[in-house]
């Protein structure tokens, strides 16, 4: 049986085959050929709530159009994570000291799906970025003491202080281009809630996200009311609906201490994720950069509490394995 990433993948690849008028009429999951992300998201967040008679028509109308769909277990999301660290569980309090700017809201970064081709990439990114960013800034400051040092002619000293900075500057090169050649790390995980009875309970889904690019009367009833509490239903200008980004960013501002730097590029405070948390909104969810235009496909996930996220495997290895050989 095809799991609900398969199916709706396999709704992408064959949309073209699916009559028009089948695919306007969103009869069963042909509909999924129109926006197959969105109708898979919102079966996943619906699943929970069906009727055993509801589920089965689910299953019988996907074994009719694409020969079967695996619907369970459902909540959780899955996700991965591209990083230059090696470590067996997440730590949100190292937040801030990596590359993310928290442009999406303060919080641990996600990119939906195992082994992301998002996460891949931000792990080609980020790969020992630390170790480089201290050989780089070490490099400088040699290329000073050289500078001072200098004889008149390219790599001619006045002492062995130029000349033993030279040294080390040469041996930092090679060192830097030897780091450059280690992959990173991948991480891919399962999103859930911390508490075992709420997730059995309730399983955790994208609908229980703040949705950074919904207007809020399209949000969880959750969200809906911390916009109503603060006020905030349009834009400033008061022309538009707000958004989730808008609530998100105007909460922010308000919490925040000390007061909120408007000229920030970065709407994502503690205070702001904090308040959402408490409220019961555990992350945010957003689409990611291949999606924007369009405005359906793919989405990240930005989640509020370090205890969210389960590792699954890190770099194709097993979490049990991992620890088993430690």
């Amino acid at each position: 049986m095809a799991s609900l990433a398969d199916l709706y993948g396999k709704a992408k690849a064959t949309a073209r085959q699916i009559p028009a008028n089948l695919r306007q009429s969103g009869k069963g999951l042909a509909s999924w050929a129109v926006d197959p992300y969105g109708e898979a998201q919102r079966v996943m967040g619906e699943y929970g709530a069906m009727t055993p008679e509801q589920r089965q028509g689910l299953v019988d109308t996907a074994v009719d159009l694409f020969g079967g769909v695996d619907v369970g277990p459902v909540g959780a999301i899955k996700a991965s994570h591209g990083s230059p660290h090696l470590f067996d569980r997440f730590d949100f309090s190292k937040i801030g000291t990596g590359e993310g700017a928290q442009a999406y809201g303060h919080g641990g970064y996600f990119a939906q799906g195992f082994d992301s081709p998002v996460a891949k990439q931000y792990q080609e990114n980020v790969k020992d970025m630390d170790a480089i960013k201290a050989i780089n800034n070490r490099m400088a400051e040699l290329a000073k003491i050289m500078e001072s040092d200098n004889a008149g002619q390219y790599r001619k000293f006045k002492s062995d202080v130029g000349r033993n900075a030279a040294s080390e500057y040469d041996a930092l090169m090679q060192q830097r281009s030897a780091v450059k050649q280690n992959p990173g790390h991948l991480y891919n995980v399962e999103l859930k809630w911390p508490d075992a009875a709420i997730e059995a309970a309730d399983p955790l889904g994208e609908q229980h996200l703040l949705d950074w690019d919904a207007p809020i009367s399209e949000q969880p009833q959750a969200v809906q009311d911390i916009a109503k509490y603060f006020n905030i239903l349009t834009t400033p200008s008061g022309i538009k609906e707000a958004r989730g980004s808008d609530l998100y960013s105007a909460v922010s501002q308000r919490l925040q201490q000390p007061p909120f730097d408007a000229s920030s590029k970065n709407p994502g405070t503690v205070e702001g994720s904090e308040f959402f948390y408490n409220k019961g909104i555990p992350g945010i969810r957003y689409l990611d950069q291949g999606s924007r235009a369009s405005g359906t496909g793919s989405r990240n996930y930005v989640m509020f509490d370090d205890r969210f996220p389960n590792i699954v495997t890190r770099n194709g290895v097993s979490l049990t394995d991992l620890l088993r050989n430690k």
